[in-house]
């Protein structure tokens, strides 16, 4: 883990640099997209793994502490970035970014593995239970492909959930790219706009730690925490168009904080309690892979729907209706893990019988 989040801090702060002497825009998408949008990702998943690693009883809060940090993000660099582009231009504000990004290789080396018995017994319990299985796929052909972490592929959870935050995603960075350009459309300034994404940052920091704490009560059901609040957001976000005023706008973007809080802190929640023995990791890095997929997609095409109207109405509707359906494929989710783990249970009760009949 710490190789790959100091790899993915050099990644990304080279290419963000690299990226500002592109002579192209399509050189740049490479350079500032692709390749610094992977670096980012290499240093986001190692933090994941390692909260479930150290933290059992604690992980909601956990989670919530240690991704608070992109939502300070939120509301420090919008207009910090602000700032920076009008002081030093567009390429002097990457180059700080850049500098910024590369304090994560030294944040990276700090990452350590948690090694202790605990671990070093389950490791020997999956060798055991591998090198039993093999005995038994030699002796008599059993499927052992369960045991196998392609077989998470085959889990519905896995793609009800991820579908879900593939639609969410369409949606999610939608007001972020538009909501300042919406505000100088209703006649507000440009450090209005700047605040609006501040005000949803600093919403996001709270809500992310108070998410990570409701998510360790024994009474919350995060699945359908997360689709109700989804549902909230998203029927909120169809209405930003008539949101003519900065205070209201400004409310709008408190709740909206709120709500993706909810959203992000509870991913690794939710994957981890929807997940198979072993299949965590996985199961997340799917999930992780089709948000990617979908923050290519949503943006650009809500830029060609405003592009076509002359405003920005079609926009938002696109990103409500994504989250409003995002949080209804959250709400039967536990009935159908339920199904599913009932369903594994009786196919691993079956395959053990098969093999002690082998052996």
């Amino acid at each position: 883990m710490r190789k790959v989040a100091i790899f993915g801090g050099l990644l990304a702060s080279v290419s963000l640099f690299l990226s500002t002497f592109s002579p192209n825009v399509q050189v740049m998408i490479v350079l500032y997209g692709a390749l610094g949008g992977s670096g980012l990702g290499l240093l986001y998943f190692p933090g994941f793994v390692l909260i479930t690693q150290y933290f059992n009883s604690k992980r909601g809060i956990a989670a919530g502490i240690a991704f608070c940090g992109s939502g300070v993000v939120g509301f420090v660099f919008a207009p910090l970035m602000d700032f920076l582009i009008t002081t030093y231009s567009w390429k002097g504000a990457v180059w700080i970014v850049s500098a910024i990004i590369l304090n994560c290789v030294a944040l990276g080396a700090l990452l350590r593995p948690l090694d202790n018995k605990n671990i070093r017994r389950k490791m020997d319990q999956e060798k055991k239970h591998i090198s039993r299985n093999k005995r038994c796929m030699s002796s008599c052909s059993c499927d052992v492909s369960s045991f196998f972490d392609l077989e998470v592929l085959k889990s519905p959870s896995l793609w009800v959930y991820g579908m879900s935050c593939f639609i969410c995603n369409i949606g999610f960075y939608i007001p972020f790219t538009f909501l300042p350009d919406l505000a100088d459309s209703f006649g507000m300034t440009s450090q209005q706009g700047a605040m609006l994404i501040s005000i949803i940052g600093i919403l996001n920091t709270i809500g992310r730690v108070a998410a990570g704490w409701v998510a360790d009560r024994k009474w919350a059901d995060t699945t359908t925490i997360d689709g109700v609040a989804l549902i909230i957001g998203g029927v909120a976000t169809l209405f930003v168009p008539k949101y003519t005023l900065y205070a209201i706008s400004a409310v709008y973007c408190g709740v909206f904080g709120i709500i993706i809080a909810v959203f992000i802190t509870f991913q690794p929640i939710i994957s981890h309690d929807l997940s198979g023995p072993g299949q965590t990791d996985p199961f997340y890095s799917i999930v992780c892979m089709l948000q990617g997929i979908a923050a290519i997609i949503g943006p650009p095409v809500a830029g060609v729907l405003a592009d076509n109207a002359g405003n920005y109405d079609g926009s938002f509707y696109l990103a409500g209706i994504s989250i409003v359906v995002s949080g209804i494929l959250c709400l039967p989710l536990n009935y159908i893990n339920r199904w599913e783990m009932k369903r594994l249970k009786r196919k691993e009760t079956k395959h053990d019988e098969a093999c002690e009949s082998c052996l």
